[in-house]
């Protein structure tokens, strides 16, 4: 009853399916029942959900310096900044643009 149902009521749909299909006998038993309760912990999810980025930063702001980062690392070599990104070179040049960092080719 004080489960919050993050899923709605598909997640409420798929887990008494899966009671039902897990049920050892006739009647479905709270030991049948398997919740995710570290969802339930909104509290503790909250504050830590408040200091996942550094205080006072934008995802974007974020996502600039780590560019940045990248490019100072590798030297300028693009090529080698996407993969310490873990992107593709077009993707580091998308990002690039929408940071108003041109290429040297345009």
């Amino acid at each position: 009853m004080e489960y919050h149902w993050p899923g709605n009521i598909r997640q409420l749909e798929n887990s008494v399916e899966r009671a039902v299909a897990l049920s050892a006998g006739q009647m479905i038993d709270e030991k049948d029942i398997h919740l995710d309760t570290r969802q339930s912990k909104s509290t503790s999810t909250a504050s830590s959900a408040n200091h996942f980025l550094p205080e006072g930063m934008t995802l974007e702001q974020w996502e600039d310096n780590m560019i940045r980062e990248a490019l100072r690392r590798a030297n300028g070599n693009k090529s080698q900044a996407a993969r310490l990104l873990g992107l593709s070179r077009n993707a580091l040049r998308y990002r690039l643009g929408k940071l108003g960092v041109a290429d040297e080719g345009e």
